[in-house]
């Protein structure tokens, strides 16, 4: 259907190109200025097509040949629903979805009313006649759900429960057609002025595929069968979206990162404040997860402090308690790295490289001496712990990699085994104890054997998208997923192949 701004509609069959005029064998004033655009056409299961009228007094319907045309009146079609006009049309299984400014009207190919829902919420503000460049023609879901749009508002009409709630968009300098369009297993995208949003149960969010970069508002969406979206402006081209790569879901921060975690963990916010997270910036947080679950969370920084700033997070219940020293009676740095032995017992290493041995029964801390006797003048200097059964400790720091054993009180620097490396992170592997992966500033991603105490390094020629590598997190089956200066990327050890994400899955600039 080509539907032109004078009211015209011409009929294509995309097949063999041919091109009809649908008024041909009828009155001229029949359609013209009467069609709408946008949204407006339904096809029921009778592949009868119902087209909305322009000034919303009623629906224009074919006939399967598509030859005929008869307009029927919204007296016509709802006797029942007095001063009522037609705002919106969809079909939906063998009905057609009429929304009015009184009702949700549910009827069908005979045009019987088979249902109505009047509407329960307060609708002055919605569905006014008078907004003729406004289409709320609704996006009916799989389950029965529909969502009405209406300029800044959208009507969500829960089918289960039948009952009505209205959500509010962003505020927008003017208001076009806003589109929306079924993309793959159901979802619904809606184009709100530059961005498009993903409906979630009951909720919008941003759709991981946008850039960040659209300045333009979208006018029309269309998904090809080669599954690319294509997204219409107003007046700054077309844009493609590729519906086939995998996209990681976006979410907005509410408060600051780490205490958002905190959050998605099942800790309230107003407990997350009461605790030193809620006065540290993200930059300092750090954590670490033993064998029962427990996350561990601590301030790293240089800055001095009498009580150790030290909470724990299991089953969404913040432990915060009062931790001391038993072999200090000074302040002492922030601790800057956590890391579980093998039996589950919690070690940290401070600013300035000593291990802290945590008994969580009594919440005390006992210091050892510094295990690196380097110049301590590098702020965050410690970055990386690491545990091998209940002695031996890797520590990563910009001196390098360190091997400590507490037995012998041994420190061995292996600077020499990672030449011109300046670690950032560093990971056990999850499936080979033998191996450590090293985050790098600009050397690549490295792999690090203990005991033959060789590296190999993993570059941009590698495949990698960036040669820093800020932090390594191993999911279950064995891929390392690292933060880089151009976005993240997945690492499989096995095969060497690398996956990058960066702006166009969602990733903030």
């Amino acid at each position: 259907w080509i539907n032109y701004e004078q009211g015209d509609v011409d009929l294509m069959d995309t097949r063999t190109l041919k091109l009809r005029h649908f008024f041909k064998n009828t009155p001229r004033d029949v359609g013209k200025n009467k069609i709408r655009n946008g949204l407006a056409v339904a096809q029921d299961h009778l592949k009868n097509y119902w087209i909305m009228a322009y000034n919303r007094d009623g629906v224009y319907i074919t006939d399967e040949s598509l030859k005929l045309l008869k307009f029927y009146t919204h007296k016509q079609l709802l006797p029942d629903v007095p001063d009522s006009y037609i705002m919106g049309i969809a079909a939906y299984k063998k009905l057609i979805v009429l929304v009015t400014n009184k009702a949700l009207i549910f009827m069908d190919s005979s045009r019987q009313i088979i249902k109505k829902v009047p509407y329960s919420f307060d609708n002055n503000l919605q569905f006014e006649r008078e907004k003729i460049s406004e289409d709320n023609s609704p996006t009916v879901l799989a389950n029965g759900d529909i969502l009405i749009p209406d300029e800044q508002y959208v009507v969500f009409y829960s089918a289960a429960a039948e009952s009505f709630s209205v959500i509010k968009m962003p505020p927008l300098d003017y208001h076009i057609f806003h589109p929306r369009i079924k993309v793959n297993n159901g979802k619904v995208l809606y184009a709100y002025g530059s961005s498009l949003y993903e409906w979630e149960k009951d909720r919008f969010r941003l759709w991981a595929g946008n850039t960040g970069k659209e300045k333009h508002k979208v006018v029309s969406l269309l998904l090809d069968r080669s599954g690319v979206l294509w997204a219409g402006t107003d007046g700054y081209g077309l844009f493609q979206y590729d519906m086939r790569l995998k996209r990681m879901p976006k979410y907005d921060y509410k408060y600051i990162f780490h205490k958002d975690i905190t959050e998605r963990l099942g800790v309230g916010i107003d407990k997350i404040n009461s605790s030193f997270l809620g006065r540290i910036h993200s930059y300092h947080w750090r954590w670490a997860k033993s064998p029962d679950g427990t996350i561990w969370m601590s301030r790293a920084s240089d800055s001095l402090t009498a009580f150790p700033n030290i909470c724990s997070v299991k089953d969404g219940v913040l432990t915060n308690g009062k931790w001391t020293y038993t072999n200090s009676k000074v302040a002492e740095p922030g601790i800057n790295s956590i890391a579980s032995s093998a039996s589950g017992k919690i070690w940290g290493i401070n600013h300035n490289y000593c291990l802290v041995s945590f008994d969580i029964k009594n919440q005390k801390l006992t210091l050892s001496k510094p295990v690196i006797n380097e110049a301590s003048n590098i702020v965050n200097q410690v970055n990386g712990l690491v545990i091998d059964e209940e002695h031996i400790f890797w520590i990563s720091s910009p001196f390098g990699l360190t091997r400590y054993d507490s037995r012998t009180g041994k420190s061995t620097n292996l600077k020499s085994s990672l030449p011109g490396a300046h670690p950032l992170t560093l990971r056990q592997d999850p499936l080979k104890k033998e191996i450590l992966w090293i985050g790098s500033n600009a050397s690549g991603l490295i792999r690090f054997d203990k005991v033959t105490l060789t590296a190999t390094h993993y570059t941009t020629r590698d495949g990698l998208p960036n040669n820093t590598i800020y932090g390594i997190i191993p999911d279950n089956q064995g891929n390392l997923w690292c933060s880089s200066n151009k976005g993240i990327f997945s690492f499989n050890p096995a095969t060497g192949a690398v996956r990058s994400y960066t702006t166009r899955d969602g990733l903030p600039v």
